[in-house]
């Protein structure tokens, strides 16, 4: 049983770990995807403004004060801002935490 469990924790530890390198993390007074890039990985961004135009193949993570979506993200937005504007597509699920949203 103790091989089992080392096994068992090596393996989730490795899993686990894949999936933090496969993470971007930018940090920024002001990003900005251009609607011509693209973001084959889960995105993680700090900052006081975002706007992304361009595709986020993964998640979106974002803490900043404003941010828009314009462009296309794979999976799901997390969002932790002030202002919010999605004109863009979400694939997977919107959990925000602003004090204005704008879907459209």
């Amino acid at each position: 049983m103790p091989q089992t469990l080392r096994a068992l924790v090596i393996f989730l530890l490795l899993a686990l770990s894949s999936n933090l390198f496969a993470t971007e993390f930018k940090s920024a007074e002001s990003f900005s995807l251009s609607s011509s890039d693209q973001i084959a990985d889960d995105l993680i961004i700090t900052g006081k403004n975002v706007k992304i135009d361009g595709e986020v193949l993964g998640d979106l993570i974002t803490f900043c004060r404003s941010n828009s979506i314009k462009g296309r993200v794979e999976n799901s937005a997390f969002n932790f801002s002030q202002y919010l504007d999605v004109s863009g597509q979400i694939n997977g699920s919107l959990t925000s935490f602003c004090q204005s949203l704008s879907l459209s």
